[in-house]
């Protein structure tokens, strides 16, 4: 199709239209500053030189929360996938780990980290949340689902264990015989030889490769010890736990 130039009047763009109820709409990225539970602006990358014209998807709120003796930090490149493609991301870091180790203290257990991240969402005013939880993390966000069910869109479990009201990530013995489960039990105890802190490991532990070097080496940079407490603890629903809320598992094989 052949635009049409007049002499001395640029040509006249049309104006934006919104879709409804499909959330998709053609909008120009400068036309409006995003707002607080905007989910309308999942966008791709602009055109240098060109103000651009959109195909807007939905835009997800992120909260990313990591495992064992990890931190924040951990979600550093898959934050910045998210974020551009036009998400909101969180990550929070648990009480004792990472940038925040100088907090470490015996007495750190489930419950405190789960208020970590209820927190978050409380004083942050998130809302329409998906909320995601890799490894000992997954403890952690069905403990939120429970408490914060009126928050979350969507919850995904990622290579972790699903606790039950009542259960801990170390008396956890699902598909487990009573002589497995105590082994399995003994075998997580040791982690903690001082009966206090999960001792860090190598990221290779994690399943990290040994090449490329410095990204393994920049992960041991990174792990600090974790309050075993936290290992311990019995997760306690008042309210379903995660029941009524969204979820997808994603177990990683390799």
């Amino acid at each position: 199709m052949h635009r049409t130039r007049h002499a001395g009047r640029r040509p006249q763009r049309p104006r934006p239209t919104r879709q409804r109820p499909s959330g998709l709409a053609l909008r120009g990225a400068q036309d409006r500053p995003r707002r607080h539970g905007d989910r309308a602006a999942g966008l791709r990358r602009p055109v240098p030189g060109r103000r651009p014209f959109f195909l807007s998807l939905d835009t997800i709120t992120f909260v990313l929360v990591h495992g064992t003796g990890h931190g924040g930090w951990c979600w550093k490149f898959v934050r910045s996938i998210l974020e551009g493609q036009g998400h909101r991301v969180y990550t929070p870091t648990l009480t004792g780990c990472g940038e925040r180790s100088h907090l470490l203290h015996p007495d750190i257990g489930l419950e405190t980290h789960i208020q970590d991240i209820v927190n978050v969402l409380e004083w942050e005013e998130l809302d329409d949340v998906v909320l995601v939880g890799h490894s000992y993390g997954g403890c952690v966000v069905s403990g939120v689902a429970d408490r914060a069910k009126d928050r979350l869109r969507h919850l995904v479990y990622l290579d972790t264990v699903i606790l039950s009201d009542g259960e801990s990530l170390v008396g956890s013995r699902r598909e487990m015989s009573d002589a497995e489960g105590d082994a399995d039990i003994e075998r997580r105890r040791s982690m903690a030889p001082d009966g206090k802190y999960i001792v860090a490991r190598s990221g290779e532990f994690y399943g990290i490769p040994p090449e490329p070097a410095d990204v393994l080496e920049w992960v041991n940079r990174r792990l600090t010890p974790h309050p075993l407490k936290s290992w311990l603890e019995p997760v306690k629903f008042e309210n379903g736990g995660e029941e009524g809320v969204p979820r997808t598992f994603i177990r990683c094989t390799d």
